[in-house]
């Protein structure tokens, strides 16, 4: 029983140890720019910031009929709802 219990311990320390990767970064990312629907989402919090209403309106629809999925574009109807 205690020989079963320590390999358990043993296998599950190793798995935790194995996924953990050291800290070392396994999946190379392509490219660390912000993506496009994120890039339109953040332009057009800053046009309102600036007061330009009507330009951040036409940049948040754009982001809105471009990438229907998106997350931001779920965030850009709710800025157009205030």
């Amino acid at each position: 029983m205690k020989k079963a219990l320590r390999l358990v311990a043993a296998l599950t320390f190793a798995m935790l140890i194995a996924g953990c990767g050291f800290g070392k970064n396994l999946v190379p990312v392509a490219n660390e720019q912000p993506q496009p629907d994120r890039l339109l989402f953040d332009r057009g919090k800053q046009l309102v910031s600036d007061g330009k209403n009507g330009e951040a309106i036409t940049l948040f629809d754009t982001l809105i009929n471009s990438y229907p999925d998106s997350p931001f574009a779920a965030r850009a109807k709710l800025v157009l709802l205030l």
